[in-house]
């Protein structure tokens, strides 16, 4: 570690300016913009937090985190410097002392979404998403938990409350993937194939065709965020 630089990365929960990371996400972020305190709260403490800090003064500068299962998938989310100290590498310093903290993880991938600094995150190992699965989201109420720590209600048509529409894809009442669709046919009902069903000749019996709407194996977990959410800083990938 240089002690000559400005600022220092460090992965302790315990430093972590609470107050500061909600003024710098609810005021300078469009993916978060009024995000209510008693949220950003329950946010970090659900996620593996990271700051950037002045060393000087140990003001906060900069503030990161990930959500993990800590063995296959994270997601990096409410990437944040300070706008007023864009472009003097803090960007850089936050994202590599990430990617350092989670690398003993052995994690299979970890995925973000950002609007205008591919350059910075394709420094640091990050490419377009180039797997056949296709994403699909769910999305929730939006209202996250209750200020007190109490869970938001839960709606039985839309599910728990969600964080807005970023780290939420599809949730908890989302059906299992043997569960029919909606237009799927009733269990007696023909199939297409069958006689009498509009299409000449019968199946050979006990055949089943193979179905699209089941997922992946090495999909994202159900709970993969929407791709437009976090948005890492403005201007830190110079």
């Amino acid at each position: 570690m240089n002690d000559d630089q400005p600022y220092e990365f460090s992965a302790d929960p315990a430093r972590i300016d609470a107050a500061r990371v909600h003024d710098l996400i609810s005021r300078h972020t469009y993916w978060a913009k009024d995000r209510p305190r008693h949220v950003m709260d329950a946010a970090i403490a659900g996620s593996r937090p990271y700051g950037v800090y002045r060393r000087s003064t140990g003001e906060q500068v900069g503030f990161a985190r990930i959500v993990t299962d800590g063995a296959t998938f994270a997601w990096l989310a409410d990437v944040i410097v300070d706008p007023d100290l864009r472009g003097e590498g803090i960007g850089k310093l936050l994202v590599a002392g990430v990617v350092a903290d989670v690398e003993p993880l052995g994690l299979r991938r970890i995925l973000l979404a950002t609007a205008d600094a591919h350059g910075l995150y394709e420094r640091y190992g990050w490419r377009p998403i180039s797997d056949d699965f296709t994403w699909m989201e769910r999305p929730g109420t939006g209202t996250g938990p209750q200020a007190g720590g109490q869970d938001a209600p839960t709606d039985r048509a839309h599910g728990p409350g969600l964080d807005g529409p970023g780290l939420d894809g599809p949730g908890a009442n989302s059906p299992g993937p043997d569960a029919p669709g909606p237009d799927a046919p009733g269990p007696d009902a023909p199939g297409p194939d069958a006689p009498g069903a509009g299409t000449p000749g019968a199946r050979t019996p006990g055949a089943r065709t193979p179905r699209s709407d089941v997922p992946r194996s090495d999909a994202p977990p159900t709970d993969a965020p929407h791709p437009g959410e976090p948005r890492a800083d403005q201007g830190s990938a110079t």
